[in-house]
């Protein structure tokens, strides 16, 4: 756990941290993984945080409340023959570096979480001809709490 200080200023220098999230709760991860059990072969199963910033900015480090505890709605889930995630949307004080903030849920052997920003922003554009469906989701609310992931 990351230490902090009394006004939860993070006591650490951007250069450490790999990325900034918010970690699901077990409650929320439940949620996330029940949405996908038809999912085939799912090689790498994830649904455990919205990435906020991959290597942030000090500026980004220094603004977030770490260990705050956020709520937010889940909007759509995303899915092609590689990847499956749902797109959030996060509360207007927490920021995330992501245009298509989410939660990548479950990805093909091989293929990278990070597939699903590409996934998403496809999606985003509409074609509707690169074999992405997205369905709406409504009254999904999911929580968890700010973290980041050190450098070893």
């Amino acid at each position: 756990m990351l230490n902090v200080t009394q006004d939860s200023t993070p006591l650490c220098d951007a250069e450490d941290v790999i990325y900034t999230s918010i970690v699901l709760d077990a409650n929320s991860q439940d949620k996330v993984l029940s949405m996908v059990p038809a999912f085939q072969d799912p090689a790498k199963k994830f649904g455990h945080h919205v990435t906020l910033a991959f290597r942030p900015s000090q500026e980004h480090v220094d603004n977030l409340e770490f260990a705050k505890r956020v709520n937010f709605k889940v909007k759509t889930i995303a899915m092609d023959e590689y990847c499956i995630a749902v797109e959030v949307e996060l509360p207007e004080d927490v920021k995330s570096n992501n245009e298509h903030p989410h939660v990548t849920i479950c990805t093909r052997e091989g293929i990278s979480p990070v597939y699903s920003n590409q996934m998403l922003e496809r999606a985003a554009r509409g074609n509707g001809t690169d074999g992405i469906t997205v369905y709406p989701i409504e009254n999904m609310e999911l929580s968890g709490i700010i973290t980041c992931e050190m450098k070893s």
